[in-house]
């Protein structure tokens, strides 16, 4: 049977999960949370890093550093509900100290307890779930967890535990809950808000790398200010956290900013640190985008062997044909997107009459005159528009389109400097005059920034 321990005023039965009060207060833990808590009763005054943590609490799956803020999180919250001590301390970067005197009762002396289940803590364990989903937007238009959750259950959570008092990790989890209500396009609006909830949290934890890290991000993707999302996420990444999505947000901001060598170095940390990640549409999109189409040929073949093809792959598939001149291959690869959206046989066939007859040219102006889907262009519209008009040749309507992207600030803008798709209008003057607007909003390229954006 799994053992009882008693600390303070409380006993946990970890064969069920029940903690008691002595002042009769009953609660049953979650199995994680159960988990955790045997864990940290085992090991009294001893330093539990992280990873052990993880490996003895999540093992074999693969989860973040979130996910153990969380759950370390609700513990404390439970707890403090009957009692204000101090039970949980943080090492800052290493991970946490049980600090109470604890005690095994044998089986025997175990006192007996009502069987009831509370319900209150479903809602709640929803969040560490939540966090496993939570992530900026990426160019691949794919995430590394699909699991989904109510993120004003987390908000609710969060709030709860800041009413007992200020806590870094809840901050962090409020900023990251908010920011899976908001669109992907709407941050800009909404980033002074994330980014003060940020602040807070690093002022309490200076060191809670996951806050400097979404913080380095909204920079990015909120106030669109490159020297600085530069500045903050350099530093995490020689922190050395390089967490998987760290290392492919990481990378996508680098290239944004036309730090080539800094994505082919994080593409590198991916291959050594996280293998199970590497083989993802966004790494053959990025060695796309960095001019190495050999390698970005050679990712997307493996993933196209491996893996189910699905819209990401196609995507990347697409516009490395895209690059390396191979219309029959691109059109291959729209023709599976076309399908995989839902366009019926009659029109996936009306498509491939236009392609023989008017090549890709004809393809981007049907599309152009009936986008069918936004997702046909790889982004929403106004952007997808640009990126078909690009493909019609109607380069005018191009830099349109593009403008009307850039003054809504629809996030993928923000690579328009670095993608060669865009070549065709290096030298358009509308092209021009939107660069020098995005350097100016961007404060970018500075010095470190690559020639290529000067040579546009």
């Amino acid at each position: 049977m799994s053992p009882s321990f008693r600390f303070g005023p409380w006993v946990f039965h970890s064969h069920d999960g029940q903690l008691q009060h002595t002042n009769g207060w009953e609660h049953t833990l979650e199995p994680r949370l159960a988990r955790l808590l045997m864990l940290f009763c085992e090991n009294p005054d001893r330093l539990l890093t992280k990873d052990q943590i993880v490996d003895a609490v999540w093992a074999p799956r693969i989860v973040t550093d979130d996910s153990l803020v969380v759950a370390v999180s609700q513990l404390r919250k439970i707890l403090r509900e009957q009692d204000d001590d101090n039970y949980i301390k943080t090492r800052s970067g290493r991970g946490y100290v049980w600090l109470p005197e604890t005690i095994e009762i044998p089986s025997n002396q175990s006192s007996t307890r009502n069987n009831k289940l509370i319900a209150s803590l479903v809602a709640i364990t929803l969040v560490v779930v939540f966090i496993l989903m939570m992530a900026l937007p990426q160019q691949s238009n794919t995430s590394i967890s699909s699991e989904q959750t109510d993120p004003d259950t987390a908000i609710q959570h969060f709030r709860d535990v800041l009413d007992i008092g200020p806590d870094a990790d809840a901050y962090l989890g409020l900023a990251h809950a908010k920011l899976a209500r908001i669109d992907e396009n709407e941050i800009p609006r909404h980033a002074e808000e994330l980014l003060a909830l940020l602040e807070r949290a690093l002022e309490l934890n200076p060191n809670l790398v996951d806050a400097q890290r979404l913080k380095g991000m909204l920079q990015f993707y909120g106030h669109w200010d490159f020297a600085a999302a530069y500045q903050t996420l350099v530093e995490v990444y020689d922190s050395g956290k390089r967490t998987p999505r760290f290392l492919i947000q990481y990378s996508e901001v680098m290239l944004a900013l036309g730090e080539f060598d800094r994505v082919v170095e994080a593409i590198g940390s991916l291959r050594t640190l996280h293998p199970e990640y590497f083989s993802t549409p966004t790494i053959a999109w990025l060695y796309l985008i960095v001019g190495d189409n050999a390698s970005a040929q050679r990712e997307i073949d493996r993933i196209l062997r491996s893996d189910p093809p699905n819209f990401g792959s196609h995507l990347s598939a697409q516009h490395i044909a895209y690059a390396q001149h191979d219309f029959k291959v691109a059109f291959k690869h729209l023709s599976a997107l076309m399908a995989l959206d839902g366009m019926p046989q009659s029109t996936l066939r009306e498509f491939q009459r236009i392609f023989e007859n008017e090549g890709m040219v004809g393809v981007h102006t049907a599309l152009l005159a009936n986008p069918r889907s936004p997702r046909l262009g790889h982004y929403a519209p106004p952007l997808s528009l640009a990126r078909h008009a690009i493909g019609a040749d109607r380069l005018d309507l191009a830099v349109e389109h593009l403008q009307q992207a850039f003054d809504q600030r629809q996030f993928s803008v923000l690579w328009i400097l670095v993608d060669p798709f865009y070549e065709p209008l290096y030298q358009h003057p509308g092209f021009l005059r939107l660069k020098e607007e995005f350097q100016e909003t961007t404060g970018w390229p500075q010095e470190q920034a690559r020639p290529l954006l000067e040579n546009i």
